[in-house]
């Protein structure tokens, strides 16, 4: 019984997994994934010429790519990839918007990025440097999906943030990432979390109840068994 449910359970999941590689394969036609993998290979193994030269051989094709997106996209691109010139931090900038442009759900993954700033910003330890450089990388991408009165209120509240180390500054900067932050990302990362428990506690009680259940009928045999016994003898 325990093979058979085990074995069922692969099969759906080997199905799930297959049909979600078939659709992000289906929305994605550009796969400029492993563009994106060489041109970071070559970035950080210092062979900024040959990243170079690779960016301006695709240059036209990214365009037309970021075009397709928005207006935003297509500036935002032309920006990042004109101020390279071999630069290894503006490159590193480049790559970063190439990382999360390229995938079928950026928008998604940019606020899964924000949300983790907000993370960061919550632990009164942290340094506080490392929260203002990692918003700063991520700068580019979220004006592209937020409006920009939002961008602009946490750029002040993290301006203060990182030349205070105050509760004040650190709750101003929560509040603001937190106004930015989609409802239904919220709602949906609480939904997941309910369902996850759900699963698992529905797996450990029906887990004890089968073994409950087999310990039971294994105790009723040995019981009928020596009754048969001193029956017999």
């Amino acid at each position: 019984m325990g093979r058979a449910i085990l074995i069922v359970f692969l099969s759906l999941t080997g199905i799930i997994f297959v049909c979600n590689q078939w659709i992000t394969a289906d929305t994605n036609d550009e796969n400029l994934e492993p563009f994106v993998e060489q041109y970071r290979y070559l970035v950080f193994d210092g062979k900024y010429d040959l990243a170079e030269k690779m960016l301006d051989n695709r240059y036209q094709e990214l365009e037309t790519y970021y075009e397709e997106k928005s207006i935003l996209h297509k500036q935002t691109f032309a920006q990042l990839a004109g101020n390279t010139n071999q630069n290894p931090e503006e490159m590193i900038h480049l790559l970063n918007f190439l990382d999360l442009s390229v995938s079928a759900n950026d928008e998604v993954v940019v606020t899964e990025k924000l949300k983790e700033i907000q993370v960061l910003a919550e632990n009164s330890d942290v340094n506080r440097t490392e929260v203002l450089e990692k918003w700063t990388s991520l700068s580019p991408f979220i004006e592209l999906y937020f409006p920009q009165e939002e961008v602009n209120y946490v750029n002040d509240a993290l301006q203060s943030y990182h030349t205070s180390s105050s509760l004040e500054t650190q709750q101003s900067l929560l509040y603001y990432l937190d106004n930015m932050i989609p409802e239904d990302t919220k709602e949906n990362s609480y939904d997941a979390f309910i369902w996850t428990a759900m699963i698992i506690g529905g797996s450990i009680i029906g887990t004890l109840f089968y073994v409950g259940y087999r310990k039971y009928r294994a105790e009723k045999e040995q019981v009928k068994e020596k009754q048969n016994q001193k029956q017999n003898s």
